[in-house]
């Protein structure tokens, strides 16, 4: 089936969906009537080719660039071309004034020494750590606002949109006290490295002003649903975000296109597609922080928890002059994703980053295993753009058709082919829960020495070395049963297939998330990309005064964060012993 699907997708049939859609919205901002229009188009697509697909309204709070401006007033007056991020707290006409202080990306770290006090920053546009963490961290110390450079060549005078809004999804009443606090501002590189040059030589002072409006609005996305022919009742997910700033080529009409066009190819051999696909488009992405894709998850909770095998996300493939293939990944896919990769993508240098909580990735907490992969620019041409992994022209009005190319497109295609097809395919499922029990253990094993005794790290590690040991005897078992087993599913495959969604279920919450199943972490938080984050402070515990009240409140926080993880580990030990068990 796979072969078939392969050699029927095509990228230049894509391309005509990005003519289409760039021609007639280049923009599509979530609660505008060309998302509106977006999402119907969608919608018609996959219907045309047999996928039954969905339009589903939603609230959301949204926001919308304004004006802004930035004026040099000490050692020289100059004005700056500038835009306002969304989702910030806009100035008067009058803006604000302050002395300038440069923080390099804008890290915890990065503040060591520099009182920011009364003070506007000025950062460097990435995603270590991404803006949202940059205005937290940067207000969090007193700063009253912040100027962030895009990324780009030293002399790149794009200007790139953007939002600072942490809170993932819309608010709630314990996370509203989490929106941007802060005025915040974009300059292009060229006028960042400017000012960061000024503020080494001496003091600097500007002037800024910005605005935004943010208001409720009515929002739109679009779910595709091709029931598979065996098992209907469990399905992958594949989309990404179809809001788009500016030319809205690369990000994220080519992503978009390239999920119609394997609607397309799956739905005409969906007699050989034995479990379901859903492709999914999303609304919200930056101007709400991924507000359509975790209206799905909060909506569709208890169809999700018993159906979605994995979450691919689809964001901004067929980038022009991408030669490696990086992909962020749970830990459980590692071996499954890197397998296709070398099948379909010969010659061709692969990376993979560890699962971080970022895009349209909605569904981790819940404990669905996700992957968001594509053609990806070298370590080294990212670092001469000075962080612009997607080219320096992302998230501005350069993204236009001479940003993609249908070529890279076509091998992004064909990945996802390979993907989805083992993936609805395969009788076992291909989940190896071997490296997730190496990293459990890895990480306890640093914090322990770190944390208190009262925290009872110990019988964490024990239980963490245990599911380790299971996890390496499991897999041998199950890769027995893969290759003897095929369709219709044997009560023994159904078994072990329900064992592996469970350890998914209970791993990746504690593994990857803070908040647990049923909510959303800030987005970009910098603990986020350690296991076990929710134990990330015990690092910090042991630096601070022993009476102080904030201390005595994190340790209770974190003995409850250390009982969250216990509970987790004994149903993974027990539900992987049972699994072993199974299959002697």
């Amino acid at each position: 089936m796979i072969k078939e699907i392969l050699d029927e997708i095509s990228a230049d049939r894509a391309h005509e969906h990005i003519v289409n859609i760039t021609k007639k919205v280049p923009q599509r901002l979530a609660g505008s009537p060309e998302l509106k229009w977006m999402a119907h188009y969608v919608r018609d697509a996959m219907e045309a080719v047999g996928v039954p697909a969905t339009v589903y309204d939603l609230d959301a709070l949204v926001s919308f660039p304004g004006e802004a401006s930035l004026k040099l007033l000490t050692p020289e007056t100059r004005d700056f071309r500038c835009l306002p991020f969304c989702h910030i707290r806009s100035t008067d006409e009058k803006g604000i004034e302050g002395d300038l202080v440069f923080v390099g990306a804008g890290t915890e770290k990065d503040y060591e020494g520099k009182d920011v006090r009364g003070k506007i920053t000025l950062s460097e546009l990435s995603y270590s750590p991404p803006r949202q963490e940059k205005e937290r961290i940067g207000s969090a110390r007193g700063a009253i606002g912040h100027v962030m450079m895009n990324w780009g060549p030293s002399d790149c005078e794009i200007i790139a949109y953007g939002s600072v809004k942490a809170v993932w999804g819309n608010p709630t009443p314990e996370t509203i006290k989490n929106m941007p606090s802060t005025p915040c501002l974009t300059v292009s590189r060229a006028t960042g490295e400017y000012l960061r040059d000024l503020c080494k030589r001496g003091p600097v002072r500007v002037r800024m002003s910005a605005h935004s409006p943010e208001e409720w609005r009515t929002t739109q996305i679009t779910v595709g649903r091709l029931e598979g022919s065996e098992e209907p009742d469990k399905a992958i997910l594949i989309g990404g975000h179809m809001d788009a700033w500016g030319g809205g080529v690369s990000c994220n009409a080519i992503g978009n296109s390239g999920v119609l066009e394997l609607a397309r190819a799956f739905a005409k051999h969906r007699d050989k597609v034995k479990r379901s696909v859903w492709f999914t488009l999303w609304s919200g992405h930056e101007t709400g922080t991924m507000t359509g894709s975790t209206w799905f998850c909060d909506h569709f909770w208890d169809e999700l928890d018993r159906k979605a095998l994995t979450y691919i996300n689809v964001d901004s493939p067929g980038l022009v002059g991408a030669t490696e293939y990086n992909t962020r990944s749970s830990s459980e896919l590692l071996r499954f994703h890197k397998e296709v990769e070398a099948k379909l993508l010969p010659g061709v240098h692969c990376r993979r980053v560890r699962l971080t909580r970022i895009g349209d990735m909605s569904f981790v907490g819940l404990g669905v295993p996700t992957l968001s992969p594509r053609m990806a620019y070298s370590e080294e041409q990212v670092k001469a753009w000075n962080g612009a992994d997607l080219g320096p022209w992302h998230h501005s009005i350069e993204m236009t058709l001479d940003t993609v190319d249908m070529k890279v497109l076509q091998k992004d295609l064909a990945v996802y082919v390979g993907l989805v097809g083992r993936l609805s395919n395969e009788p076992v499922l291909p989940y190896d829960f071997t490296p997730v029990g190496q990293e459990m253990v890895k990480r306890l094993d640093e914090l322990a020495d770190k944390a208190p005794k009262e925290f009872g790290l110990g019988e964490l590690q024990d239980r963490a070395r245990r599911f380790d040991s299971l996890a390496k005897d499991l897999e041998k078992r199950v890769q027995a049963l893969r290759e003897k087993e095929g369709w219709p599913l044997s009560p023994k495959v159904l078994s072990t297939n329900r064992s592996l969604m469970r350890l998914s279920r209970a791993l990746n919450a504690p593994g990857s998330a803070i908040n647990g199943k049923w909510d959303q972490d800030l987005y970009g938080l910098t603990t986020l990309r350690t296991v076990f984050p929710s134990l990330y402070p015990v690092e910090e515990l042991s630096r601070m005064d022993p009476e102080a009240l904030e201390t005595r409140l994190l340790r209770t926080r974190l003995i409850r964060n250390r009982n969250w993880i216990a509970d987790c580990l004994k149903e993974a030990v027990e539900t992987a012993d049972a699994a072993v068990g199974a299959l002697e």
